[in-house]
């Protein structure tokens, strides 16, 4: 795809974001409910996981700014393949 890497990136953050939302909004309504988890619990789970995308977006845009695109382009694969490894096992 001849697609610039900044609205690549920007695009994958969009949509990552908007599905995040939903998952957590389903997730947090149904463990609620059944008693799997608290409120505080929720509140700690995602003030971790804003900082985490905070530093992360900070990160890529520097590093979009600083590295060759097609390094950059490997390096987002390796941390996406390496992620789906720690989700699945």
């Amino acid at each position: 795809l001849n697609i610039p890497i900044r609205h690549a990136i920007g695009n994958t953050l969009g949509i990552s974001a908007l599905c995040a939302g939903v998952g957590c909004l389903l997730v947090t309504i149904i463990g609620i409910h059944h008693g799997d988890f608290t409120l505080g619990q929720i509140l700690l789970a995602f003030v971790c996981v804003a900082i985490g995308a905070f530093w992360g977006a900070r990160l890529g845009t520097w590093l979009a700014d600083r590295m060759n695109t097609h390094l950059l382009r490997i390096l987002v694969e390796c941390v996406a393949l390496i992620a789906g490894f720690i989700i699945v096992f």
